[in-house]
């Protein structure tokens, strides 16, 4: 969205994660994975998108130093009752970690491949209003939006609103913590 009209923005910072020592934080990343799964269970959620940081640190017991002073990887995350899968930037991530997520159950995917992932999720998704990436529902948001448009033949003008309506809800379930 701003790529055009940002001609010299840096580069997404890329550095290399390490691992977090067992001794510091205690429970394995797959014991957290199948609590985040129960969880979902109880919700009746079929899939987790995780974007905060912090939290896909704390889960996959990773660390960075992609955020000046904050111990975080840039990544995405996404729990189903059957997969778990991290998404990374390719130069993010050496063996030992991708050994490691592997024998944790975890899946590491490419950092963009996030977008078409959760676009793709059938049933009910559990995800931080908080912390969503407006690209990650967008394109989601608008595809509804544009089946309603050919069903219904709402206007330009309507949809317009019932955009304007759906982001307010998603800003006021941000500042208040629900809709």
């Amino acid at each position: 969205l701003v790529t055009p009209i940002w001609k010299d923005r840096p580069a997404m910072a890329c550095h290399k994660a390490y691992l977090y020592d067992i001794k510091y934080h205690g429970i394995e990343t797959k014991e957290k994975i199948d609590m985040i799964r129960e969880y979902m269970k109880v919700n009746n959620c079929d899939a987790h998108v995780i974007t905060a940081l912090d939290d896909i640190a704390w889960i996959f017991n990773i660390r960075g130093k992609d955020i000046e002073s904050t111990p975080v990887v840039l990544a995405y995350a996404l729990i189903t009752m059957d997969n778990a899968y991290l998404y990374l930037q390719d130069d993010a991530y050496d063996e030992e970690i991708k050994n490691f997520l592997r024998d944790q159950g975890v899946i590491i995917k490419d950092y963009y491949d996030i977008f078409d992932d959760a676009y793709d999720l059938d049933g009910t998704v559990l995800l931080d209003l908080a912390n969503i990436n407006y690209e990650l529902i967008n394109k989601r948001v608008n595809d509804i939006l544009n089946t309603k448009v050919s069903l219904n033949n709402i206007s330009n003008k309507n949809l317009d609103y019932i955009m304007i309506e759906f982001y307010t809800l998603i800003a006021m379930a941000c500042l208040y913590g629900g809709i």
